[in-house]
């Protein structure tokens, strides 16, 4: 073993941030790499072995079993010459050895008790391996700690192949060494300069502190964007789930490793806890990597691959459901993942919860699963239309649109004497752009004939858009029909939808309804008590006549505003005065 004589330096001692990420996923490039990249895995594993089984148990023999057979491969390529660092191992430029977990790293307990080198020599054999082996397992086990640390472990190995490189504080060779010929003074001079490239110590270190100067003020220097995450994420919502996530899925793959299917089986405890911990903290994307681990800890090798508890019951569409976040802006695939795998009739559940009134991320989430469901079959979306709530209907209705544009139109007919105004609006929309047929005007006719106002009045104005001068008999006979209840916003709406389908075809009704007459009905005419129905008539005339050119049309006006009164005068003014191009007088 060579005696430890170079002070540490920057070489020696790389910056901790440099670490690999836990859990490391090394790759290495050559086949001699991957062979010592094995056996120090190996190592680490049997030497911490010792701390967590008896030494009799079966997992530490299948674990010296397995770093016997790695080591042989490794003994093949002989000499070795390892560098070692805080979180890693390297074979020359290739790192052979990953581990940022210092409780766990090999390279961290190797490094922090100085040694820096370890040489494999080409005479070394299994012996001094198993020696190597017990000097590890001795120092992970935590025996004599206190007293002996690895290097002195290592001193006593007494090894004849494997050489160990270490430092021990700050030890220089000598302050000034002396040269004796021209090799030496190079020599001298290139160990000079690989001191002044060290972190060497100043030469009054050893001495007591100088006393302290004046001092600075404090100041504040902003933490840098990246730090500051990194700081946060340790402590994030999602580092604790992470961390139990890691737990289980290293036993998890200890135990399939060691083909131990009662270690596996005696871990299902802890993976029921932390499946509960999950669920409880709506951590989809964990349960999601926790159920894919514990599939595949139970396929093959005795077991037949099984679901997650908490997914493999008659609640767990329910469950999966109060997993989601309250508030999301889009649902996690993660929970469509899991959701393919649940058995059950998923359409019909979300259907009946969408019903119940689910709301938030929740509901969300049930109307795409609808969507996913009834993209093959867009039926079960017909079907439920006729009898589902008012909100729940137009979401579907929507859903349909998307899917299948074409029942949408179906449904639309079936759907025109659904209650909900809303949603009767949008069937006006879809209604009324069908093909201009019989089926497009009765179908308009029907929802005319709604019990709302805005209904009505937007029906209309689509039939007299579709129908020009057919549209105007059936907006005529509504106008008459429902005159007595007319109100003066829906009247005008139904005159200027009539005049808008054709003006010269709706004058004679305008004519009708303005009360037109001469002789002697003329005379009683002006005397006679007007009805609500005869004034909301001559109220949709004389909104319509807005709109119809020629004097026939001046004409009609000027004869309701000889005898007008109140509103309906004040309706007949200001459109004149629009005609004209000017404003109503008052």
């Amino acid at each position: 073993m060579a005696e430890p004589h170079e002070p540490p330096g920057p070489q020696n001692q790389p910056s901790p941030s440099a670490a690999p990420p836990l859990g490391g996923g090394l790759r290495t490039a050559s086949a001699a790499g991957q062979d010592v990249a094995a056996a120090l895995q190996s190592l680490s594993r049997a030497s911490r072995s010792f701390s967590l089984y008896d030494p009799q148990n079966e997992a530490v023999k299948r674990l010296i079993a397995d770093y016997r057979d790695k080591t042989a491969a490794l003994l093949r390529r002989a000499p070795i010459a390892l560098e070692v660092y805080p979180f890693d191992i390297n074979l020359g430029d290739e790192s052979v050895y990953k581990e940022a977990d210092r409780e766990r790293s090999l390279s961290f307990r190797l490094f922090r008790d100085g040694v820096r080198k370890v040489k494999l020599e080409g005479g070394v054999d299994w012996t001094e391996m198993v020696s190597l082996l017990e000097v590890l397992s001795v120092r992970c086990s935590g025996v004599r700690q206190q007293e002996e640390d690895l290097i002195t472990l290592l001193r006593k190995a007494d090894f004849k192949h494997i050489e160990i490189e270490a430092v021990e504080g700050y030890m220089p060779d000598e302050e000034h060494p002396e040269a004796s010929s021209k090799g030496a003074k190079q020599a001298a001079a290139a160990q000079a300069a690989e001191r002044d490239r060290t972190a060497a110590p100043p030469d009054d270190w050893d001495q007591p502190l100088p006393r302290p100067g004046a001092g600075t003020k404090p100041e504040y220097r902003p933490v840098p964007a990246d730090a500051l995450a990194a700081l946060q994420a340790e402590e994030g919502p999602d580092a604790l789930a992470d961390l139990a996530l890691r737990a289980v899925s290293e036993m998890l793959g200890l135990a399939r490793e060691l083909r131990d299917t009662k270690l596996r089986d005696d871990l299902v405890p802890f993976v029921e806890e932390v499946q509960e911990y999950l669920f409880v903290e709506r951590k989809l994307d964990q349960i999601a990597k926790l159920a894919t681990l514990y599939a595949a800890a139970f396929e093959g090798q005795g077991g037949d691959g099984r679901t997650l508890p908490m997914l493999g019951d008659d609640k767990a569409f329910e469950r999966l459901l109060r997993a989601l976040p309250e508030r999301v802006a889009e649902v996690p695939h993660s929970f469509f993942t899991m959701l393919d795998g649940l058995p059950g009739d998923h359409l019909g559940r979300a259907l009946e919860l969408l019903t119940t009134g689910a709301e938030g991320s929740r509901r969300a989430a049930l109307v795409a699963i609808v969507e996913r469901a009834a993209k093959a079959r867009p039926e079960l979306l017909v079907e439920r239309l006729p009898t589902a709530a008012p909100p729940l209907a137009r979401e579907l209705f929507t859903i349909l649109g998307r899917l299948a544009p074409e029942r949408c139109l179906d449904a639309a007919f079936e759907l025109v004497g659904h209650p909900d105004p809303a949603f009767q609006l949008e069937l006006v929309e879809t209604v009324g752009r069908a093909p201009a047929n019989v089926r497009l005007a009765r179908g308009l006719q029907k929802l005319m004939a709604s019990p709302h106002e805005e209904v009505r009045v937007r029906a209309a104005e689509r039939l007299a858009q579709r129908g020009g001068p057919r549209a105007v008999t059936p907006i005529a006979e509504q106008v008459t029909r429902t005159a007595a209840t007319l109100t003066a916003t829906e009247a005008s709406a139904l005159g200027r939808a009539l005049a808008h389908a054709s003006g010269e075809d709706a004058m004679p009704h305008f004519a009708e309804w303005a009360g037109r007459a001469r002789g002697f009905r003329a005379l009683v005419s002006r005397f006679a008590k007007e009805t609500p129905a005869q004034r909301m008539l001559t109220w949709t005339a004389v909104a319509g006549l807005e709109m119809v050119p020629g004097v026939e049309a001046d004409q009609l006006l000027a004869d309701v505003l000889g005898r007008a009164h109140d509103e309906l005068l004040n309706h007949t003014r200001e459109v004149i005065a629009r005609r004209a191009g000017g404003t109503p007088r008052g």
